[in-house]
């Protein structure tokens, strides 16, 4: 008797991978505004790792859309913790992307301190 071998391929859908970004940047968000800016990096950098493109509004899943701009968070994060040249580069990656003005005069706040160092 032969035994038939069905292999099932799963993909995740798009709403799974796009919590793999989603939610270490979150996580990330509000490690920073909680003032824990080693583990904001570390999950806003798992969030870069998985998807670097920042957008406002970008969708998660279904209709939850989120600001994303893990670069800022970064950029902040790097001052807070004397990494300037880190923060030099993230607030330059930033920049190349459309912000919402809030994301704006978050970051130029960053970048009046950093160029007074």
């Amino acid at each position: 008797m032969a035994l038939a071998v069905v292999s099932i391929v799963f993909e995740a859908s798009p709403s799974a991978q796009n919590r793999r970004w989603a939610d270490p940047y979150e996580r990330g968000e509000k490690a920073f505004k909680a003032g824990n800016y080693q583990e904001a990096i570390k999950l806003l950098e798992q969030a870069v790792g998985v998807d670097p493109r920042q957008a406002a509004n970008k969708n998660v899943e279904g209709v939850y859309y989120v600001n994303y701009f893990p670069f800022v968070y970064l950029g902040l994060a790097y001052l807070q913790t004397n990494q300037y040249d880190k923060a030099k580069e993230s607030f330059d990656r930033a920049r190349r992307d459309k912000m919402p003005g809030s994301f704006v005069n978050l970051m130029a706040g960053g970048e009046k301190d950093l160029a007074g160092r």
